[in-house]
């Protein structure tokens, strides 16, 4: 039991920094409260820089499949008029698991709509 205690003190002591960072494009982010400081949300780190993590984004639609897109470039299969689904897994994972593939067809087969799948796997993992 006091090895609890100590785990959280030393989480309180460690996440509650304050600190931000700030991206051009992106704007900026805090480990400040809500995002840390509680038993909910023990650790809090800061994103590592976009250029690390290298987030991308695949368009999905009934006529094409994984199309690579940017937020500065919109692709020509991208319908505005539909709706648009996020897929976005999550600690430790990858767009190579089956059940992202599945909600991916079964999204489709339900509703003509953009699926866009996220690609964080650079930055999903402590290093």
């Amino acid at each position: 039991m006091q090895s609890v205690y100590y785990f959280i003190l030393l989480s309180v002591f460690v996440c509650v920094n304050g600190k931000n960072v700030c991206f051009d494009e992106l704007g900026c982010f805090s480990d400040s409260a809500p995002y840390s400081g509680s038993l909910v949300r023990p650790i809090s780190l800061l994103p590592e820089l976009p250029d690390i993590i290298d987030t991308k984004f695949y368009l999905n639609t009934r006529r094409i499949q994984n199309e690579s897109i940017r937020f500065d470039n919109i692709p020509v299969h991208f319908n505005p008029l539909l709706p648009t689904k996020f897929i976005i897994y999550g600690f430790i994972q990858n767009l190579q698991k089956r059940w992202i593939t599945r909600i991916n067809e079964k999204l489709l087969i339900a509703q003509d709509s953009n699926i866009i799948l996220v690609d964080w796997s650079k930055g999903n993992i402590l290093n």
